[in-house]
């Protein structure tokens, strides 16, 4: 009779062990999930701000793909003018920068250097960079588009 009431009593203790857990789990998911919800809601707010002129102007570096390099080491400086400079590095296989300067024009979060016909999206501090017709690039390659504002 004893030993019963000593599993009884170690069932009863690991069911309540599991239950707790089990809440505390569900508790940590509901949080992230929380978290995850913010974050959206913030994306989606500063894509409705309107941004001015000062929002978009410094310079943006970062590291796209290539074909036949490495990367293409990208520096692009937006001047309040509405002037800009792209350095293009072809990393791994020249050392030698290709620099375009022309006009950029925004129309709400997108930006085209007129003279190069290359689309931006400024997203939270960034420049991404879009297809050739203007459209978001999709997909896991989108992460590698993108110019992070220098400070």
């Amino acid at each position: 009779m004893p030993r019963r009431n000593i599993i009884e009593t170690l069932s009863l203790a690991i069911a309540i062990t599991l239950f707790a857990w089990a809440c505390q789990s569900a508790e940590s998911e509901q949080h992230a999930s929380d978290e995850g919800i913010i974050t959206l809601a913030d994306t989606i707010a500063e894509e409705e701000k309107d941004l001015v002129i000062t929002d978009f102007v410094g310079g943006y570096l970062g590291t796209v793909p290539c074909a036949d390099c490495e990367g293409i080491q990208t520096k692009l400086t937006l001047a309040e003018d509405h002037t800009f400079e792209l350095s293009a590095e072809y990393l791994g296989k020249s050392k030698e920068k290709y620099i375009s300067k022309g006009t950029w024009i925004s129309e709400g979060h997108k930006i085209t250097l007129s003279d190069l016909n290359y689309h931006y999206k400024f997203r939270a501090g960034e420049l991404w960079q879009l297809d050739v017709s203007g459209n978001d690039i999709l997909g896991d390659e989108a992460l590698n588009y993108k110019l992070a504002k220098q400070e």
